[in-house]
C-alpha cells in the first residue's frame, strides 16, 4: 500500500477531497483544531474578554497602565486568548486611529527580563530616533527644555539635544548617522568613540535599571511628540520560569516586571497568563508583585455540558462560514461531520475520566483534541 492511501489521499482523477466533504458536510476540512495548534484558529468569547476589553477601553481612553493576570489550568485556552488579542492589538497599532504602539506577544517566557526590554527597545527602531528629530525641528528654547526635563537619564537628554542639533543642519546624512548612533546605545550596543563624541553619552546601557529608564523616558517623549502612545505586552505561560530556572533567577524576573509595570504608570497594557499553583507561588516568593497584579481574570475549564455545546457549535459555524468563502460556487451539505450527540458522548467520556483524577472539567484543549481526533477518523472512513 502506497503512502497515498495510507493517508486516506485521493488522486486529482478521483476529484477535490474538499470539495466531496463540502457537498456532504459543509466544510472543507476538520472543524475542530487538535491539542498540537493552541492557537491560530477562531476565539470564542469568553468571560475574560469582557475585563479585558473594559480594561483596554480605559487604557486608551486616559493612557492610565493596565495590568490584567489570565489564570487557569494549562489547556483552559491561554495561549488561545493571548494569541488572539495578538493579533487584534497588532490591527489597532496599524490603524493609527489610536495612535502608535509597541506590541509584543512572548509565548514562552525569556531565560531573563533583559531580553524583554531589549526586543522592546529594538521594537523602536531607528525611524523613532529620526522622528523626534524631526518633530523637535521649530521648537523654541523652552519647548525644547520642557522635552528634555521629561527624561530622568542625563545621557538620553544628551541624545536629544543631539538630534535637535542634527535636525536644524538639514544634512540628513548627519541626522542618519545621529539616530542611528542613538538606536545602537539604546539597544544595548558596545560604547564606541563615535556615541560618545556624537551623542555625548559616556555610559552603556547595560543594566535593567537603565534600560527600564530610558524606555520610559522614550515613551513619555514619544507621546509628548505624537510618535508613539506606549507599550502592549502580552507575557504567556510564565509558569515556565519555574520548571527551568532557579529561584534566584525567578525572583530577578518577577522583580524586572515589578520595575517596568512602576517605570510606566502609563503608556503600559500587559497581559500576563500563568497557572493558578505558579501565581500562587510567585506571589509568596515576591509579595511586591503582587501588589502590581491585582486584577485577575479566570479561565475556567468546563464543568457542564452548555459550555462545551457552545463550543461545539462556534467550532461548527466558523468552520461552514470559511468552507463558503473557500468554495463558493459549491453547494454546502446539511450534514453533520460531527454530530451534536457524538460530541456530547465525548464530553461525557471525558468529564467521567477527569472526575476520577480529581478534576473539576474538562478543558478546552482536551475536548477540541477528542473532537478533532472522532471527526478525523469519520473523514478518513469515508
Amino acid at each position: 500500500m502506497s503512502l497515498m492511501d495510507k493517508l486516506g489521499l485521493v488522486s486529482a482523477s478521483n476529484g477535490d477531497p474538499k470539495a466531496e466533504l463540502f457537498r456532504r458536510f459543509g466544510v472543507t476540512g476538520n472543524p475542530f483544531p487538535p491539542a498540537g495548534q493552541p492557537s491560530g484558529h477562531p476565539h470564542l468569547d469568553i468571560g475574560a474578554d469582557a475585563e479585558i476589553i473594559a480594561r483596554l477601553r480605559s487604557f486608551l481612553a486616559d493612557q492610565h497602565s493596565q495590568v490584567i493576570v489570565v489564570s487557569g489550568e494549562q489547556g483552559v485556552g491561554k495561549t488561545n486568548l493571548l494569541s488572539h488579542y495578538d493579533t487584534e492589538l497588532r490591527k489597532l497599532a496599524s490603524s493609527r486611529r489610536h495612535g502608535n504602539y509597541i506590541v509584543h506577544y512572548y509565548s514562552d517566557p525569556e531565560p531573563s527580563f533583559d531580553g524583554v526590554l531589549r526586543r522592546l527597545l529594538q521594537e523602536l527602531g531607528e525611524s523613532y530616533f529620526a522622528n523626534v528629530a524631526r518633530r523637535m525641528e521649530g521648537k523654541t528654547p523652552a519647548e525644547l527644555a520642557s522635552i528634555y526635563d521629561r527624561t530622568r537619564n542625563r545621557d538620553l537628554q544628551a541624545v536629544l539635544r543631539t538630534l535637535a542639533k542634527a535636525e536644524t543642519t538639514g544634512e540628513s546624512n548627519q541626522l542618519k548617522a545621529a539616530a542611528q548612533a542613538a538606536f545602537e546605545w539604546v539597544t544595548g550596543s558596545r560604547l564606541l568613540k563615535l556615541h560618545r563624541e556624537l551623542l555625548g553619552v559616556y555610559y552603556r546601557l547595560d543594566t535593567l535599571e537603565s534600560k527600564t529608564q530610558v524606555l520610559r523616558d522614550l515613551m513619555e517623549v514619544g507621546d509628548h511628540l505624537g510618535i508613539v502612545r506606549g507599550v502592549l505586552l502580552l507575557l504567556d505561560e510564565l509558569e515556565k520560569q519555574g520548571y527551568t530556572t532557579s529561584k534566584t533567577a525567578i525572583l530577578r524576573f518577577l522583580l524586572a516586571i515589578r520595575a517596568l509595570i512602576d517605570a510606566l504608570p502609563r503608556h503600559l497594557f500587559l497581559l500576563v497568563a500563568l497557572t493558578p499553583t505558579a501565581k500562587n507561588r510567585y506571589f509568596q516568593m515576591l509579595p511586591a508583585v503582587q501588589s502590581r497584579m491585582q486584577k485577575e481574570v479566570r479561565i475556567e475549564s468546563f464543568a457542564a455540558w452548555s459550555n462545551a455545546e457552545t463550543l461545539y457549535q462556534f467550532y461548527m459555524s466558523k468552520a461552514r462560514e470559511s468552507a463558503r468563502i473557500e468554495l463558493p460556487n459549491e453547494i454546502p451539505g446539511e450534514e453533520q461531520v460531527l454530530t451534536l450527540k457524538e460530541a456530547h458522548g465525548e464530553f461525557d467520556r471525558q468529564f467521567g475520566r477527569a472526575a476520577q483524577r480529581g478534576a473539576e472539567g474538562v478543558t478546552p484543549r482536551d475536548l477540541l483534541e477528542g473532537w478533532h481526533a472522532r471527526t478525523q477518523e469519520k473523514i478518513a472512513a469515508i
